[in-house]
């Protein structure tokens, strides 16, 4: 195990709440869906003999992606039982036990030793945590020497005076610190000691999202989150108020804050 580095910050309650929903529903959401782990597997050079560590693998669809198809090792880490209960259940659908290990664990305090992995990727993680700094530290931490760290953060894309949509992004999908630019989020992989880093900044496209989604996901992974939904907004009080918070906010969702609202893959090399 690494060095102990003393305990993370506390992860804010509508970050949590967020995470706790998602694991409730039996998904996991970013930006970019399956293009831009597309795009995470080129820029880390990811193949069969590397040896990948997924941070905030949620319900384990990258996990298995990579293993399926590029027959590389992997390991998935969360912060949420739930989130790894859900993954190992797609393992072993899957039969992909022999090439996809998963743990509970923190971004922000890795259970691994120095120099372990030939590339560490997070999709839709760091924006939520106080203490950035620290998970992408971590990251690269473990990463080999020679190895890649990429990660795919939602990303501010220009200035915007829109307040109420700014507030409205923090308070439910429990993003720290405010929504970061592109250059923001290179400077902290530089100052993590990444070296030739790529930045590549997308809008978002619902269209090509959805269908990106449906090409990850089998249909029973994608009904089962819906027949889900009308029992957690009658039957739990804490999924209603997420919701209700939600759906409330949409109205500062439009043409134009979708502009500046899109989201980033970042990847540099140890």
């Amino acid at each position: 195990m690494g060095e102990d580095r003393g305990t993370p910050e506390p992860i804010s309650e509508s970050g949590l709440a967020y995470f706790s929903f998602l694991a409730d529903m039996g998904v996991t959401k970013h930006h970019g869906a399956l293009d831009a782990t597309r795009e995470l597997v080129e820029l880390c050079h990811i193949a069969e003999d590397r040896y990948v560590l997924d941070v905030g693998c949620g319900v384990g669809a990258t996990p298995v992606y990579l293993a399926r198809e590029h027959g590389c090792r992997v390991v998935g880490v969360d912060i949420t039982p739930k989130m790894i209960e859900r993954s190992q259940a797609r393992v072993d659908r899957e039969g992909l036990s022999g090439l996809v290990e998963l743990r509970v664990a923190d971004a922000r305090a890795l259970p691994f030793e120095e120099d372990t992995f030939d590339a560490v990727i997070c999709e839709s993680v760091v924006a939520f945590l106080e203490d950035k700094q620290r998970a992408l530290d971590e990251s690269v931490r473990v990463a080999k020497p020679g190895g890649y760290v990429g990660i795919t953060e939602a990303t501010l894309l220009k200035p915007t005076s829109n307040t109420r949509f700014l507030a409205y992004m923090a308070r439910v999908a429990g993003i720290s610190g405010g929504l970061l630019s592109a250059e923001e989020w290179v400077g902290f992989l530089r100052d993590a000691g990444l070296e030739d880093i790529v930045a590549r900044a997308h809008h978002i496209d619902v269209r090509q999202e959805a269908k990106a989604r449906l090409e990850r996901y089998p249909i029973r992974d994608i009904l089962g989150p819906l027949f889900r939904l009308p029992g957690m907004f009658f039957g739990n009080a804490s999924s209603k108020a997420f919701l209700k918070q939600t759906f409330g906010g949409v109205k500062h969702l439009n043409k134009e804050t979708l502009e500046h609202y899109g989201y980033g893959v970042y990847v540099g090399k140890k």
